[in-house]
């Protein structure tokens, strides 16, 4: 039995994923919870959330890093210091 303060963060945010997904929720939102991942989890974590994606739920990612929401297929919304408004 492995205690949760163990877990790597990148093993954390996988059981956080987990368990959240076993009630099947329309949407997750994850508010910077891959940006301090090493490369290896960020890969296998959104591979995880792709699936979910592929499976109707909506995925809402909050994000400071450019490179990491160019890593995640889908609609991205970039927020400009004064409030304007990138959709693409």
């Amino acid at each position: 039995q492995t205690h949760v303060q163990r877990l790597s963060k990148g093993e954390k945010v996988r059981l956080a994923l987990a368990s959240v997904s076993v009630l099947n929720p329309d949407w997750l939102i994850l508010d910077e919870s891959l940006s301090s991942l090493d490369a290896d989890s960020r890969l296998t974590v959104i591979g995880k959330l792709e699936q979910l994606r592929d499976t109707g739920r909506g995925i809402l990612i909050i994000t400071h890093s450019v490179a990491l929401a160019d890593e995640v297929k889908g609609v991205k919304i970039a927020v400009e210091k004064g409030g304007n408004m990138l959709v693409g």
